[in-house]
């Protein structure tokens, strides 16, 4: 038998392999920080993050004011009976100010967002 240049062909071969997994590595992680950085991604935390926030403002003992920062992107935020919205914006609307926050005010047992108990 000629096992001659078998050695060569197991380590190219190691190598090839090791290489495509570095590769499908590299992408998968690229693309889950892409995913990470999405404007939908965004919003659907920004949400969560809401509600959990109203939650905590029902029951603080005391009144309270909160801006919550919502970074560099403008969202419009809707609240009706507990429902939180979030939707991307082109322009700043009433709902988002200028400098990118939101702001809730707790006052007794009423929590007002734009003014209004929600």
């Amino acid at each position: 038998m000629n096992k001659r240049g078998q050695a060569e062909v197991l380590q190219l071969d190691l190598l090839f392999r090791i290489i495509a997994g570095l590769l499908i590595a590299s992408v998968l992680i690229t693309a889950a920080f892409q995913l990470n950085n999405t404007p939908e991604y965004n919003k659907y935390y920004i949400e969560k993050d809401i509600k959990l926030l109203l939650d905590t403002l029902e029951y603080l003992p005391i009144d309270v004011k909160v801006n919550y920062p919502v970074g560099k992107e403008n969202y419009a935020v809707t609240i009706k009976d507990g429902d939180v919205r979030v939707e991307g914006t082109t322009k700043i609307t009433d709902l988002v100010k200028k400098e990118n926050y939101i702001t809730f005010e707790k006052e007794g047992d009423c929590i007002k967002y734009q003014g209004e108990c929600v």
